[in-house]
């Protein structure tokens, strides 16, 4: 299986919205047949330039660094 390394940047969210986010994400890998191998927290850092989503503006981050393993369809 070829492995694979994603990177992810959140808005600020709390606990339990970041771990919605990463268990979203996990579940669509293995939905594929997937298997996350290792997840990163990277912490919160400034963005390399200001980003609009939801009609706010965001400065600052949080990444995340997700190792997966997928198969070939």
């Amino acid at each position: 299986m070829p492995q694979y390394e994603l990177s992810l940047i959140t808005r600020i969210l709390s606990k339990e919205g970041f771990a919605s986010v990463l268990r979203q994400t996990a579940l669509s890998i293995m939905d594929k047949g997937g298997v996350v191998r290792k997840m990163e927290n990277l912490g919160e850092q400034e963005l390399p330039h200001r980003m609009r989503a939801h009609t706010e503006w965001h400065t600052h981050g949080r990444y995340f660094l997700m190792h997966f393993d997928l198969g070939r369809n």
